[in-house]
């Protein structure tokens, strides 16, 4: 019976997290397909690894502090750190 309970805890703890990371993604990506000129990032673009940030995934954050909205000025503030595809 503990192992059924630590299984549906574990189950449902993991579709939030799913849930709540894929939900923040989606506006990012259709700025960047609009930036970018129809092309979707993949995860890599951003990260090395799931939840840690690459350099231009970094810059990208370090750029929206405070609340601000993803303009094409800051992706062109990042350019340079964004990986090559």
């Amino acid at each position: 019976m503990r192992t059924k309970i630590g299984l549906i805890t574990s189950l449902l703890a993991g579709g939030l997290l799913l849930s709540t990371t894929v939900s923040a993604t989606v506006p990012f990506m259709k700025k960047y397909a609009e930036y970018y000129k129809g092309s979707k990032p993949k995860c890599a673009t951003c990260h090395t690894t799931s939840p840690k940030l690459n350099a231009y995934g970094a810059e990208l954050q370090k750029a929206l502090k405070g609340g601000k909205e993803m303009t094409r000025a800051i992706f062109k503030g990042c350019e340079a750190k964004r990986p090559k595809s």
